[in-house]
């Protein structure tokens, strides 16, 4: 009867530390993964044109979503990804009418591959640096982001 019941202890004893385990509140810590494609560092963009988007995210466990963000260059830097950049919402002295764009999309899986063509640069946009800053967000809240600085101008000569 001992053995019975030093059993039945040991094996309740693995459940509960399996199920511990699993709902660890901590969960995903792993930040998303971005590839981006293009446009490259420093791409000279045609003004009333369409911007060539591609990137790749992953992630260890499920992507949740991205989002990408336009906007003037003038007055502060990035980096190029989170490790490296100084990344603040005080966009300094911005152009008034200089072009500006955010939108999100929803993500699924593990690993994704987005292009896009349908982001347009208008007639409108003023000329000049802007930086185009990509975050990806996982399932989990986990973000990442990487930023380019591309350039706008009126045609190419």
């Amino acid at each position: 009867m001992k053995t019975a019941t030093f059993f039945l202890t040991v094996i309740a004893t693995l459940f509960a530390t399996a199920f511990l385990t699993a709902c660890d509140e901590d969960g995903d810590t792993t930040k998303p993964a971005i590839h981006l494609v293009s446009p490259a560092e420093g791409a000279v963009l045609i003004i009333g044109e369409r911007i060539d988007f591609e990137a790749v995210f992953t992630d260890n466990e499920n992507l949740g979503s991205y989002k990408i963000d336009i906007h003037d260059a003038s007055g502060h830097t990035h980096g190029h990804d989170e490790s490296d950049g100084d990344y603040g919402h005080d966009h300094g002295d911005s152009k008034e009418d200089a072009f500006s764009f955010v939108d999100t999309w929803n993500l699924s899986g593990i690993s994704q591959t987005v292009k896009h063509t349908d982001i347009l640069i208008p007639s409108s946009a003023t000329p000049g640096a802007y930086h185009l800053v990509v975050y990806c967000y996982d399932a989990s809240g986990n973000e990442t982001y990487v930023a380019r600085t591309i350039s706008f101008v009126d045609k190419l000569e």
